[in-house]
């Protein structure tokens, strides 16, 4: 399948949130998440960046997706997900 390159931040109250865990996922537009897939994962840097190069699943059904961003937080943070 073809590469996406996605970048994003992980905050709390506009400041970074360094060192978590983020899951890139998939799914079927309109569908709240439902079927989504995960296509990558990496680390929030020290200023909550992150950067990840995921690769689009040859059998992903067709159609439109959305992309999301999911975070399961710490003992410090909340679970996120992106908007």
């Amino acid at each position: 399948g073809d590469a996406l390159v996605v970048r994003g931040r992980v905050t709390t109250q506009g400041k970074g949130v360094p060192g978590q865990r983020v899951e890139i996922y998939l799914a079927p537009s309109q569908s709240s998440g439902q079927g989504s897939v995960r296509v990558g994962q990496t680390l929030s840097d020290e200023q909550g960046r992150f950067t990840v190069s995921v690769t689009i699943p040859r059998d992903l059904a067709l159609g439109e997706h959305e992309l999301f961003a999911s975070s399961a937080g710490d003992a410090q943070f909340a679970p996120s997900i992106s908007e």
